[in-house]
């Protein structure tokens, strides 16, 4: 059975941070486990058998242009015709949004397959409407997510005529900033792809216990620093 994967923002024209790292790791990896990897196609069509199930992907070769206003290359039609991959199951992987059809004929101010909030998380000119997150801000971070959970949590209560204090009952540290000691990361090693190829285990082998409470004492603090800060800073309650 042939399985073909289709992914976007691979390598060389993956962002970082996010699935986008994720998927400029697919090449080497799924490489040296033996799939075949075919960069610089574009998806034209999916072929089907005469029973309707998948039969091929039709797609058309690339070539790395010139830099868009991020500064990622952009692909460019190549002048050669399109090509045949024969398959069994295709699976597409590009990109991930959020559902707005129903949302957009609710109202709701969309704007680039994302919702139109502001800084209070209040949804355009909608009362009692809130957001935050993705489905703001486009794919992000957990910690992104998070606090716009918390901005928005406590707008909502502030709307509604109230303003509660949301303790924290934990004795909470003051941070300390030099109990840091620089070093590099600790990479985590992985099973040979001779090896993993032949069973379903995870392929990472983990950290020791000596690496990692080396890696945790980088802790960089994003509770006090980072997308954690709320009213003024680090506090027990906000």
């Amino acid at each position: 059975m042939k399985i073909l994967y289709a992914t976007s923002e691979a390598v060389p024209f993956c962002k970082t941070g996010g699935l986008a790292d994720v998927a400029g790791s697919l090449p080497p990896a799924l490489a040296a486990e033996g799939a075949e990897i075919a960069a610089l196609m574009a998806p034209s069509h999916i072929e089907a058998d005469e029973d309707g199930n998948a039969a091929a992907l039709w797609v058309q070769p690339q070539i790395i242009g010139e830099a868009d206003k991020s500064g990622r290359p952009r692909p460019n039609k190549a002048d050669l015709p399109e090509v045949r991959i024969p398959a069994d199951i295709i699976v597409v992987a590009i990109g991930q949004g959020i559902e707005i059809q129903g949302f957009e004929q609710a109202g709701v101010p969309i704007k680039r397959g994302t919702f139109v909030a502001g800084l209070s998380g209040q949804v355009g000119d909608m009362d009692n409407v809130f957001a935050g997150g993705d489905c703001v801000t486009g794919p992000a971070s957990a910690i992104r997510a998070i606090a716009a959970g918390k901005v928005a949590a406590a707008n909502i209560d502030e709307h509604l005529g109230f303003r509660h204090e949301i303790k924290v009952e934990l004795d909470i540290p003051a941070p300390r900033l030099n109990n840091r000691a620089p070093h590099g990361r600790i990479n985590t090693t992985e099973r040979e792809a001779c090896e993993r190829r032949c069973d379903f285990e995870d392929i990472e082998c983990g950290l020791t216990e000596e690496g990692a409470r080396t890696e945790a004492s980088r802790c960089l603090r994003c509770d006090h620093y980072g997308y954690g800060i709320f009213r003024g800073g680090r506090n027990e309650k906000w």
